[in-house]
């Protein structure tokens, strides 16, 4: 309390001003959450891992794209020569997009308990949660990266799409690389043409001497 003694004035009490209390944190914004199995996720994030570009000069392919939407989680990752895609079956509780490293997330979620996993996006990291006791369960925070500067890739033209089997798939490729050149100084000959044909897939294989046809 105060008393204004100025000269031939009457003497005033003041109360003093209440003090201000300190503003509480803002909560996270929350801009992708999702909840889904964890072999489930790692089974997604290990294929879509596998378009990751090991040496690039753009450290945002070593991520992969997250995209949280109608029930699911979409998992990009690319080399730009190679580009997988990958769909996971989960629970959207916060639609959203993000890029995250794609060797350490894949890591994070093998050393996680089996059960349903808890990945959410807030103040620039990515943390991932598993089953436990109140806030007793195991929690992983990883920084993001920006969505912005992973690239813009175009969707692939399905119009002439032909479905196989993927075991089938990979047992006729190996059956035609072996008709397919080791010389690197001709290296449209180390790879093996595919196409659809008639409704199925044909793939093709040559050195030139060399000729190695499978129909699917």
């Amino acid at each position: 309390m105060e008393i204004d003694q100025t000269e031939n004035a009457p003497a005033v009490l003041a109360e003093p001003a209440p003090e201000e209390e300190p503003a509480s944190a803002a909560p996270p914004v929350r801009r992708l959450e999702i909840r889904a199995d964890r072999d489930e996720l790692v089974d997604g994030f290990s294929r879509s891992g596998r378009g990751v570009g090991s040496r690039t000069s753009m450290p945002i392919l070593q991520g992969v794209l997250c995209e949280a939407a109608g029930g699911r989680l979409h998992i990009t990752g690319s080399s730009l020569d190679v580009t997988v895609r990958t769909t996971v079956e989960v629970s959207v509780h916060s639609e959203g997009r993000c890029v995250v490293p794609s060797k350490l997330i894949t890591d994070v979620l093998r050393k996680m308990p089996e059960g349903a996993i808890t990945i959410s996006e807030a103040d620039g990291a990515v943390e991932i949660s598993g089953q436990g006791s109140g806030e007793d369960g195991p929690r992983f925070n990883i920084r993001v990266m920006s969505v912005d500067d992973f690239p813009n890739l175009e969707e692939p033209n399905l119009e002439d799409a032909v479905t196989v089997s993927g075991k089938k798939l990979a047992a006729a490729i190996s059956q035609v690389t072996v008709a397919a050149s080791a010389d690197e100084a001709r290296p449209i000959l180390t790879g093996v043409q595919i196409e659809s044909e008639g409704g199925g897939m044909r793939l093709v294989a040559t050195d030139s001497y060399r000729l190695a046809v499978r129909d699917l």
